[in-house]
């Protein structure tokens, strides 16, 4: 006997409430899916756009945050930009202008610098050329007397640290490139010369070429010619920026009247002074004594002067006998005196 099924109301209510609830699971299980397919997607998408970016700085001329020079040296040199992309007269991107210079005159500097009164500060350039001209210098002249050494000079580095021993202050005499004469000859500053004609790259690395090897010894640098080279200020302006980012700071000799190394320097870390006087443009006795006169009476009316001078017998001499008739109150002091904070 089989037995008959009866459609009553309960069992129509329950077997709607099995089909309300499995299409609830359904729709579920589809949301789900959903969320995690969307989100998965949002996932690679942010991926990507790291990888891209990562991509795009490693591209880009330009570190954002700035790069410390710490951590570019160990970045690989192909993955960093040149520095014809770098400076375009203004501080390189990687490496934002300090507040305050950090100068590493403050190492090597002289002792017992005196605060008041007049001051003259003599710097004697060319040294370590003529290595037995420069080791009558070295004898012969006072530590408050600065030394500026060329660079290619055969007994440059070795003078150079007797004259740091004996407590000389040390400057490196980078050789520039002069204007022509009045017969059309330029003169030959020797190796490693800055030439206006060079890229930015090129004048960078040649100023570093220059400086390095005295960075343990030198307080700054000053221009050996250069009459061209310092009154160009664009292509002055790498040269600079090396020495500033070695901390020295930069004489300018002036060879010039059209000198335009203030401007080239504007915004570096970097110290500039000024010479006022050249004891030997006339190698004579007679007129060298002059050119000291002048720059004890720029010093007695400006409170200070800086002289350059150059290792020849007759400079030498008449600074060594000039220096025993100072007033009391001038004061011989070495370069770095003449610096403001």
């Amino acid at each position: 006997m089989v037995e008959e099924s009866v459609n009553t109301p309960s069992t129509q209510k329950h077997t709607l409430r099995l089909v309300i609830a499995s299409t609830l699971g359904v729709l579920l299980f589809a949301v789900c899916i959903a969320f995690s397919l969307y989100f998965g997607a949002r996932q690679e998408e942010q991926m990507a756009t790291k990888d891209e970016q990562s991509i795009a700085l490693q591209q880009s001329p330009y570190y954002n945050p700035p790069l410390s020079k710490e951590t570019l040296l160990q970045v690989s040199a192909t993955a960093l930009p040149s520095l014809n992309t770098l400076i375009e007269g203004n501080m390189l991107p990687f490496e934002p202008a300090p507040k305050k210079a950090p100068a590493l005159y403050k190492t090597h500097k002289a002792e017992n610098i005196p605060e008041n009164g007049p001051k003259i500060a003599i710097i004697i350039d060319d040294m370590g050329v003529n290595t037995s001209e420069t080791e009558r210098v070295m004898n012969t002249l006072p530590k408050e007397v600065t030394f500026a050494f060329l660079p290619y000079g055969s007994g440059s580095l070795k003078q150079a640290h007797t004259s740091y021993k004996n407590g000389h202050e040390i400057m490196v005499h980078i050789p520039m490139e002069a204007l022509e004469n009045a017969e059309g000859q330029a003169p030959n500053p020797g190796e490693n010369a800055l030439y206006t004609s060079l890229d930015k790259d090129e004048l960078y690395n040649r100023t570093l070429v220059n400086i390095k090897p005295f960075l343990s010894l030198a307080v700054g640098a000053n221009n050996h010619m250069g009459s061209k080279m310092t009154s160009n200020a664009k292509a002055l302006r790498p040269a600079l920026r090396a020495i500033s980012d070695n901390k020295l700071f930069f004489l300018d000799s002036l060879t010039t009247a059209k000198s335009r190394v203030k401007e080239a320097a504007k915004d570096l870390p970097l110290p500039i002074l000024t010479r006022d006087v050249f004891l030997d443009h006339y190698q004579d006795s007679a007129s060298i004594n002059k050119a000291l006169a002048r720059t004890l009476e720029k010093a007695q009316k400006n409170g200070s002067a800086i002289a350059i001078g150059h290792p020849y017998p007759e400079t030498t001499e008449a600074i060594a006998n000039w220096i025993q008739t100072l007033p009391v109150d001038v004061r011989l002091v070495p370069i770095t005196a003449l610096l403001k904070e």
